[in-house]
């Protein structure tokens, strides 16, 4: 690895020899967090975290000396860096390296270069748990700030400033930069556990007027084709002939006639004119026969006319037909050509108005070509200043800019020159303007602007982009749901879009169906909204998102089988890696979904083959997850499978260092963060298992150390002392666990039903006779609610009866049996192939006895003596009953 990174070094000092060797570092410290700044080229130093310590590298020894001597000069903040280290280049190593030791493991690092500004950014921050580790659907932070802060050229999803990290100055400074205030909606999960896949809406680029309809009429729209003075000579008798050939459509005739003339008078100054002629009658012929496409053949041809001929008003005539063909072709690079030629000649025809639409036309090109410095170049000519309104030239500026993603330049253009803006303020600029407010996460501004454009462009095609991002920005500000809902529905209903309505109707169903954590029927009806019809087209972009909201409305209803099914059918591996790092983390939860369902069950064998299938391929992807390790390591112990607990332990253990999972959390968790802890319990109870009470013993001294207070302690301590048969401290300790326990820390049935027996046994143990049985008819009385079919808790509900029993038939007092009579009745109806089945029937036939059944109860009693599996001192117990029964009828 290190070799590798040399190799990348030393390759980016080939590439890049000019490299910085001064370095300026700044440092700025705020009340939440603290940002270094390093002047100096992008490839010169790499930044890395790794646990508790950030690295600086570079192959610059220069540099490096630079950066350490402007280090020395600063106070670093103690709140986040503890120490710093300086470690220079040896025989083995030819790296220079600043080591920056972080406080502890809360500090977080995000790291990245300003292109602009040329320099590295690295802020330091401490996660609050608000805005613990806010990842989109499980995107990274630095891969959503990336989009954000450098503007890459392909957003398909981004994070809004709001969710990336805690307010960091004063709520009118936070505003301005677009971080919204949360505000919680009771109910439902926040906007990232919705329809959060967001990508770029196209600009909207100034209109260009159609002067002509292509599909309808030819360049004689333009420049008419008149009639000649053909009796001034035999030549423009001939040509009047060609053109009255022409108009009637006899189209063969009219090229026999032009051809005729060519033989005769050769290319004199009338060749212009028949080839306009030819041209004009491929393209009528054309439109004639059906085809709405111009003949390229035909557009050449006027090319070559337009370039050739000193007629000013058959240029001027071909070039508006030329640009509106090659306008409506995006073919800018050639509409660009043609647009300055035509410019040029009507301004030295001092056609002033012709130059004003063709300036514009220049304009739309540059701009389409993303051509900014030119498009700024012609915008100063004194000429286009005068002929162009200015709000039409700010238009063309703001949409070149927000084709080039400069989002920033954007903002900082129109806020400058908005007060001087006549109303309404064109389409184009309140569009764009309101969509990069959008993309820097100022949503505030963003509604403020694309409400301005409906209300006076509503007619507009890109309406329906506005009125979904304004439901969007909503929802992304956790602003009222109500109100969020009228808003999606007003995308949808009033959309003239239909691709836009159908991604309205996605994200209606992600904040209504998903967000919401308990749906009624009512929204669930709603998700008759994802179906498509087979000739819907669905664009690649709205199609992942409707994958997500398919895919989370089985998370949400905790149908997890049917969710990882839809998910294994999903084409992950041709998505981009921020994409498919949200179907990962939400994979990840339905892997943890199913293991938590199975563990309820007491189904271990489940659980391990679901991990083995899907752990590499969604868990091992994201963060880590300790309490899904304890369930799949406790299920190991559970099976026996000692040797795989112990690899898997290993791997747990090297995870105890990385940060836990904080997003995506669709099923809840008892503690996420006690990962340390964690891994000593697998320790103890696979001690436990093995008898190995010392060891667990040890493993528990060390938990009560580090985790001191915690009621868990108590439950192994009580578990150890019982299995060493120390009964009167495992009844204080579990009855410690019992009393203290304000929440369910047990999952595990089995668990559960170990933790009563050991209880319940050791009261029995004790003699404890009536603290036994109401402890008992408690436990069993909770059992009732508590997976009652699983095999577990069957068992310690069956010894637990059983136990009870026994206590009732040792009081041997007239209401005991009677008691006993029920409750022997009950155990064999509910366990007829119990363990204690014989030792019941006996209590059975005892209690029908002593209450005067003696008939039931002597046919009770035959019925063991008959019965083979039946132990001797059983029936040696029933034939001393029936012998005192003979004695008390005389009947010897």
């Amino acid at each position: 690895m290190k070799k590798l990174f040399i190799k990348f070094l030393t390759l980016h000092l080939i590439f890049f020899s000019s490299v910085e060797i001064s370095a300026v570092i700044n440092q700025e410290v705020a009340s939440t967090y603290t940002r270094l700044s390093i002047d100096s080229k992008k490839n010169s130093i790499v930044i890395e975290k790794k646990g508790n310590v950030v690295s600086v590298k570079t192959l610059n020894s220069e540099l490096f000396s630079n950066i350490k001597k402007e280090l020395e000069k600063i106070s670093v903040s103690k709140k986040y860096i503890k120490s710093i280290k300086y470690l220079t280049p040896n025989t083995t190593n030819n790296v220079s390296e600043i080591q920056i030791e972080l406080k502890d493991s809360k500090v977080e690092l995000f790291s990245f270069y300003k292109e602009r500004e040329r320099k590295h950014i690295m802020d330091f921050w401490i996660e609050e748990q608000n805005f613990s580790d806010t990842k989109l659907g499980a995107i990274d932070k630095a891969d959503a700030k990336k989009n954000l802060k450098a503007g890459s050229k392909k957003k398909v999803q981004k994070i809004p400033t709001a969710l990336i990290k805690k307010k960091k100055k004063k709520a009118k400074s936070v505003e301005a930069k677009g971080i919204a205030k949360v505000e919680k909606n009771p109910g439902y999960r926040d906007f990232r556990y919705g329809a959060s896949f967001i990508w770029d809406y196209e600009g909207l680029s100034p209109d260009l007027k159609e002067q002509v309809n292509l599909e309808r009429k030819t360049p004689e729209y333009f420049y008419p084709i008149k009639n000649r003075e053909f009796k001034k000579s035999e030549r423009e008798a001939h040509i009047q002939l060609s053109i009255n050939l022409y108009r009637k459509e006899k189209w063969g005739l009219m090229y026999k006639s032009i051809t005729l003339y060519g033989e005769k008078y050769g290319n004199d100054q009338n060749v212009d004119i028949n080839e306009y002629l030819k041209a004009n009658a491929i393209l009528k012929s054309n439109i004639l026969d059906g085809n709405k496409e111009p003949k390229k053949m035909a557009i050449n041809m006027l090319s070559n006319i337009a370039q050739r001929t000193s007629e000013y008003e058959m240029k001027k005539g071909i070039y508006k037909y030329l640009l509106e063909f090659y306008t409506k072709n995006n073919q800018y690079i050639e509409g660009l050509k043609i647009s300055k030629r035509l410019y040029v000649v009507s301004k030295d025809n001092f056609d002033y108005e012709e130059s004003q639409r063709v300036a514009e036309v220049i304009m739309y090109n540059l701009a389409k070509l993303n051509q900014l410095d030119k498009l700024n170049e012609l915008m100063k000519e004194k000429t286009i200043a005068k002929i162009v309104p200015a709000q039409v030239m700010l238009a063309y500026k703001i949409y070149t800019l927000s084709s080039l993603k400069s989002d920033e330049d954007v903002v900082a253009i129109f806020e400058q020159e908005e007060r001087g803006l006549a109303k309404p303020i064109h389409k184009s600029i309140l569009y764009n303007v309101a969509e990069s407010y959008f993309k820097l996460g100022n949503y505030k501004k963003s509604t403020k602007y694309y409400d301005q454009f409906l209300t006076h462009y509503s007619f507009h095609p890109k309406s329906s982009d506005a009125r979904l991002r304004i439901a969007l920005n909503y929802e992304i500000q956790e602003k009222d749901i109500k109100k969020t809902i009228v808003l999606y529905k007003n995308a949808i209903n009033r959309s003239s879009n239909k691709e836009r309505a159908f991604e309205a109707k996605i994200r209606y169903v992600g904040l209504r169906s998903v967000r919401k954590e308990n749906p009624s029927n009512k929204d669930k009806e709603l998700r008759v909204f994802l179906s498509t019809s087979e000739n819907q087209r669905v664009d690649r972009k709205t199609k992942k998102l409707l994958w997500l909201v398919r895919l989370r409305t089985f998370i949400n209803d905790g149908n997890f089988e049917r969710a990882i099914s839809y998910l294994d059918a999903l084409p992950l591996t041709s998505m981009t890696p921020i994409e498919r790092r949200v179907f990962e983390g939400d994979g990840a939860e339905v892997v943890y979904g199913l293991v938590k369902k199975f563990y309820k069950d007491s189904d271990y064998d489940k659980i391990i083959q679901v991990w083995n299938k899907y752990s590499r391929r969604y868990v091992q992807k994201v963060a880590n997850d300790p309490v899904m390790n304890f369930i799949v390591g406790q299920s190991f112990i559970r099976l026996g499978l000692y040797d795989n607990f112990e690899k898997l332990y290993t791997k747990f253990k090297a995870l105890s260092a990385t940060p836990t999972r904080s997003f995506p959390i669709w099923v809840s968790r008892a503690r996420m963060e006690q990962k340390d802890e964690i891994l000593t319990e697998l320790s103890i109870i696979k001690n436990i298992k093995l008898s190995n009470y010392k060891l667990a013993l040890k493993d528990l001294n060390r938990l009560k150390i580090t985790n001191k207070g915690s009621n868990k302690l108590n439950y192994y301590e009580g578990m150890i002392k019982f299995k060493q048969k120390k009964y009167k401290e495992a009844m204080n300790s579990l009855e410690s666990f019992l009393a203290n326990q304000k929440k369910s820390f047990i999952v595990d049935p089995a668990e559960l039903s170990e933790m009563l027996q050991a209880y319940t046994d050791s009261l029995y143990n004790l003699n404890k006779t009536e603290k036994f049985s109401s402890v008992a008819d408690a436990v069993l009385k909770d059992v009732d609610q508590f997976q009652p079919s699983n095999p577990f808790m069957k068992s310690m509900r069956e010894r637990l009866e059983y136990l009870q029993m026994e206590l009732l038939a040792g009081k041997a007092d007239l209401n005991s049996f009677l008691k006993l009579e029920g409750k022997t009745k009950g155990f064999l109806e509910q366990y007829p192939k119990s363990q204690y089945i014989n030792r019941v029937n006996y209590l059975s036939g005892l209690s029908l006895i002593r209450n005067k059944k003696e008939k039931d109860g002597r046919k009770v009693f035959e019925g063991l003596l008959q019965k083979t599996d039946v132990s001797n001192y059983i029936k040696e117990l029933v034939k001393a009953e029936l012998s005192l029964i003979s004695i008390r009828n005389k009947t010897i």
